[in-house]
């Protein structure tokens, strides 16, 4: 009688084995999770944020936060005379032109309305209804806020290889012209629902505080997806699309909450005892600055792992403290 296995027989009582395993691991009791086990995983959370949170006080990445704060301020007025110049002189939608000016000074947390009936005058005079030529210095101009963003996430990421400057201007006109399809959904979107406020709640102050909740609860997944595209599309490196999914969503919702709770404490930072007639001004380059920093902070959650890497999956370059 042979005493050559075959193979197959093998492989079929390592399964077993294998399965039988399984079983008894099944059926090991479940550990109980007692305040040691939340304390250690809270103490370790605090030690992988830790660097990502240090970051922030280097001197590369102030440079960053300033250059992406000063170059939004740049890019911010021409981007928005370009979408209202489209909504109302190209497509002739005189409401949703009226609703992109009412969405940001419900967003912005200091009253800005004199600053946007300024735009409107630009947007309606020889600016905005000029021909092709000053809609390709328009979106030449929006562009500006990308070249910082794009430095600071390949500091954050460890990417060192600069992108091609005329393939960064083609990827920047491209994602302008993307930028502005989004907003204009966002603008439809709250557009529609504030006609049936209209019908519904009619005018005065409650269809505003209406307005103001909905426009600002319909623009979480809008600003969603532009950040999602900033972190995916504006580095110069392969990052996949779980690294930068959860690291969105942390972002999304640390800008709006600290949006919310700027606006709260404004008036304790007493910048209008400050600067007078330009506190408006300053107080709205604070909130940019403070946003600045939230955008790199999202890149750093995902470059030094600090997400678990279920979530995550691979990083982009395994940064570590």
């Amino acid at each position: 009688m042979s005493n050559v296995h075959n193979p197959l027989e093998r492989d079929e009582v390592d399964a077993i084995d294998d399965l039988d395993f399984e079983v008894d691991k099944s059926r090991a009791p479940e550990r109980k999770r007692g305040l040691f086990f939340y304390v250690r995983g809270i103490w370790l959370f605090c030690k992988r944020m830790w660097p990502a949170l240090y970051d922030l006080s280097t001197a590369e990445t102030w440079v960053y936060a300033s250059a992406i704060a000063f170059n939004l301020m740049l890019s911010f007025f021409p981007f928005i005379v370009l979408i209202g110049s489209v909504l109302v002189n190209v497509l002739g939608w005189q409401h949703g032109y009226q609703t992109i000016y009412r969405m940001m000074i419900a967003l912005i947390p200091v009253d800005a309305t004199i600053l946007f009936r300024s735009l409107d005058v630009v947007t309606r005079g020889p600016t905005g209804r000029a021909g092709l030529l000053s809609f390709a210095l328009l979106i030449f101009s929006s562009t500006g806020i990308f070249l910082p963003i794009e430095l600071a996430l390949n500091h954050a990421y460890g990417f060192t290889k600069p992108r091609g400057t005329i393939k960064r201007y083609v990827i920047y006109i491209l994602l302008v012209i993307v930028v502005g399809g989004i907003v204009t959904g966002a603008v439809a979107v709250v557009s529609y629902l504030d006609s049936n406020l209209g019908l519904t709640a009619g005018g005065g102050k409650a269809r505003l505080y209406l307005f103001n909740v909905l426009s600002t609860a319909i623009a979480v997944p809008f600003v969603f997806l532009l950040l999602f595209l900033i972190y995916w599309i504006v580095p110069h490196g392969k990052v996949e699309f779980r690294q930068i999914f959860f690291t969105t969503f942390a972002t999304t919702f640390l800008s709006l909450g600290a949006t919310f709770i700027y606006r709260l404490m404004l008036p304790l930072l007493n910048l209008k005892i400050a600067y007078q007639d330009l506190y408006k001004g300053m107080a709205v380059v604070l909130w940019v600055f403070i946003l600045s920093f939230i955008l790199i902070l999202g890149a750093n959650l995902t470059a030094y792992q600090v997400l678990p890497r279920a979530w995550t999956g691979s990083q982009p370059n395994k940064r570590r403290a």
